[in-house]
């Protein structure tokens, strides 16, 4: 079953390799303590959301909405998921 709700801060690790697996040429990490702090100061902005969807715990597919930064429009251009669970991800969810 798939789960879509706000991320939470433990789910960073979930993230970056869903990110990694996207672009796995991607620039290289800030240190672990300035990634955290990055991580942080997201999570606690009004104006950030990081919707995620989930199956059985593990990060398969996320989206960032901003308001305020940009349109939320952007929204289906930023839909990221893992390509094993394409076929699993319900077309609602690239609205």
């Amino acid at each position: 079953m798939i789960t879509v709700r706000l991320i939470t801060r433990d789910k960073l690790p979930q993230l970056l390799a869903l990110y990694h697996h996207l672009n796995p040429i991607d620039a290289p990490l800030p240190a672990d303590d300035v990634l955290q702090s990055i991580w942080d100061a997201i999570l606690h902005d009004p104006r950030l959301y990081y919707i995620v969807a989930d199956i059985a715990n593990h990060l398969v597919a996320t989206c960032n909405l901003t308001t305020g930064l940009t349109q939320l429009a952007q929204c289906e251009r930023q839909l990221l998921v893992h390509k094993y669970y394409l076929n699993l991800i319900p077309n609602a969810l690239y609205l």
